[in-house]
């Protein structure tokens, strides 16, 4: 069977939300605990929108976090290839971890 880059990405992004340091971890922790709070039937969605907005502003296409904004050339691919990521299945698997 061959990995989709949708498969690929998505894979690699959670990698990076699950291993790159305590404080992300805590964050991703915290927007599911909050979407948990809030709305259980819209928690998924929320949840996948905060995580993209996360993910978007560590990579820097945004300003959120004060990290250095990529040239062009690399804000585009950074912004093709965080389009790819399957968003809902992340949170839905962050969801389950936080439910158990």
């Amino acid at each position: 069977m061959s990995t989709t880059a949708e498969q690929s990405l998505t894979h690699h992004v959670r990698l990076v939300m699950d291993n790159d340091d305590e404080g992300i971890y805590r964050m991703r922790r915290e927007i599911v605990r909050e979407a948990l709070e809030m709305d259980a039937t819209t928690a998924r969605r929320n949840v996948a929108d905060k995580l993209e907005d996360l993910y978007a502003a560590l990579a820097g296409l945004t300003d959120d976090l004060g990290v250095s904004e990529p040239d062009l050339p690399a804000m585009e691919i950074l912004s093709t290839a965080l389009a790819f990521v399957d968003w809902d299945d992340i949170a839905a698997d962050y969801i389950a971890e936080e439910s158990e």
